[in-house]
């Protein structure tokens, strides 16, 4: 288990901890992020019958962490499919994410992970709101 503690405002302490666990399956193919300093997590979860889930989540994890951790203090950088007019600067933020760890996966779908996918489910904590996003059906 991987557990983190901050505060993201004063008057709020935010404790976060992951833990995964193969139940009935053979495989485990959740992934997770729990970045304490930029207040984002993320949980992937690899499709199941599919080779390639736990593939999957890894790359979708590791894409919204990269992308994150270089952007999240440059309001300036240029993305990819530019920013939406009307969301805030993290809204934007983890969609953008989420858009571009779906594009590291799809461009990886080749041969033995040519079915692989990912559900995921992120949050994104902004003085005192919450960005919450989910593709498919893992839920927050």
């Amino acid at each position: 288990m991987n557990t983190t503690r901050w505060g993201c405002w004063s008057e709020l302490t935010v404790d976060a901890a992951a833990a995964t666990h193969v139940g009935r399956r053979d495989d485990n193919e959740d992934a997770y992020l729990l970045d304490a300093e930029r207040s984002v997590f993320a949980v992937a979860d690899g499709m199941g019958g599919y080779h390639g889930g736990e593939v999957a989540s890894a790359l979708v994890v590791e894409s919204i962490e990269r992308f994150v951790a270089r952007n999240a203090a440059d309001s300036e950088a240029t993305w990819p499919w530019g920013l939406e007019p009307g969301r805030s600067f993290v809204e934007n933020l983890v969609a953008v994410a989420i858009r571009l760890a779906n594009h590291e996966v799809m461009v990886r779908r080749k041969g033995a992970l040519a079915k692989m996918g990912s559900t995921v489910v992120a949050v994104a904590l902004d003085g005192r709101d919450a960005v919450l996003a989910h593709v498919g059906d893992s839920r927050i």
